[in-house]
């Protein structure tokens, strides 16, 4: 979740201008709170995205291993050559370069990978954003709020008391949970909300 309130943080005003356009339920004192996570892990045409995108880079990442065995392989090959041997410096050389333009595959495919993710997570949470907008105006609450989930384990690198800090929600009351309203507002409004783009920038 810290990946979600990080996207959250960017993304806090881009809500303000969901309902220049509709009509607004007048306002109630009624607070209510969503669970980001769950919607994102329950939406399936999100979830079937998430899946489709882990499906290609776990491919991609099957290829990479299979030809690092390859080039293990041939470096066993190449320790039972005479190292002084002209053979052996020209497969030494071949393999250096097949080994380099791994690494730098893998390191362009795991970069791909982590924009593909993020660009999905921001678009998923911009869409909860959307449907909190659209109950929110149907049943005149005054304001929806995010849940602030499990507190994280004290682990002596700061980083626990840096996600306490940063909690714009310390406790929300669970019956004033609407994740499932939420959630049926997402699946009605969903297939009007466009994708962002999860596709490598190069195959």
């Amino acid at each position: 979740m810290s990946r979600v309130r990080t996207l959250l943080a960017f993304l806090l005003f881009a809500g303000a201008g969901f309902a220049a356009h509709r009509s607004v339920v007048p306002a109630t004192e009624a607070v209510r709170s969503v669970d980001i996570g769950r919607i994102l892990d329950e939406y399936q045409p999100l979830a079937d995205r998430f899946q489709q995108m882990r499906s290609f880079y776990q491919a991609r990442g099957q290829a990479l291993s299979e030809r690092a065995d390859q080039l293990r392989a041939q470096q066993g090959e190449l320790q039972q050559l005479d190292e002084h041997s002209s053979e052996y410096q020209r497969r030494r050389a071949l393999l250096q370069v097949a080994q380099q333009a791994l690494e730098q595959e893998a390191e362009y495919w795991a970069g791909e990978q982590r924009r593909a993710t993020d660009a999905l997570l921001a678009e998923g949470v911009r869409m909860v954003h959307e449907a909190c907008a659209v109950y929110g105006e149907r049943s005149g609450v005054s304001a929806i709020l995010m849940q602030p989930g499990d507190l994280p384990e004290l682990d002596g690198t700061g980083q626990a008391i840096r996600d306490l800090e940063n909690r714009w929600v310390i406790w929300t009351h669970p019956d004033h949970d609407v994740t499932d309203e939420v959630l049926a507002v997402l699946r009605e409004i969903g297939p009007q909300v466009g994708g962002a783009s999860t596709e490598p920038t190069q195959d």
